[in-house]
């Protein structure tokens, strides 16, 4: 469409800084194992201090981050960084993406689209512990909107999934409630 460009995301993005904590330094951890793949976010990052650190502890993340993992890429564990992670570390299993005048809700959905899965799936290496490269990822080429329509599509989809997340709910509830009408039908033959 008109104003779209063909972008990458090496395009749209600034690298990542690593550190390594210091001994003493408190510091919220986020591991891949931290990310709820189903939400989408992360649910359980650690509180560890620089002494207990993990090697692999060295990405600072930011608020409209999106985190990639690049183990298994298939499984699409994948985050938008929030405010209460920013200046937090996460492992260095993940290809943090910073957009820089871009919507990162965009981004995030980009990454959680089929195409950019499939793209990422394709290339991994490694048969026991399948992982992607940072490469792989910064090289993936997508159709960039003007950031107007960034904005609308992010809010759109933001709309849609927050309906999807609220039909979920109430599926779920569905066995709770046959069982109570079962049990009410019976104790009323």
């Amino acid at each position: 469409p008109d104003g779209w460009a063909d972008s990458s995301i090496a395009d749209i993005s600034i690298k990542c800084i690593q550190r390594k904590p210091d001994v003493v330094e408190e510091f919220v951890y986020v591991d891949i194992g931290s990310i709820d793949r189903e939400r989408k976010s992360i649910a359980n990052p650690q509180s560890l201090i620089g002494s207990d650190a993990p090697s692999r502890a060295r990405k600072v993340i930011n608020k409209g981050d999106v985190v990639v993992s690049l183990t298994r890429p298939n499984l699409n564990a994948v985050a938008l960084v929030s405010e209460e992670l920013d200046g937090q570390i996460a492992s260095t299993g993940f290809e943090v993406i910073k957009p820089v005048t871009v919507d990162s809700r965009y981004i995030f959905a980009l990454t959680r689209s089929k195409e950019f899965i499939d793209s990422i799936s394709g290339v991994v290496q490694g048969a026991l512990y399948p992982a992607a490269k940072s490469a792989d990822v910064q090289k993936y080429r997508f159709p960039l909107p003007p950031l107007a329509e960034q904005k609308v599509i992010a809010d759109k989809l933001d709309q849609l999934l927050a309906q999807v997340e609220s039909t979920k709910a109430r599926f779920d509830r569905i066995p709770d409630i046959l069982k109570r009408f079962r049990q009410s039908v019976l104790a009323a033959a």
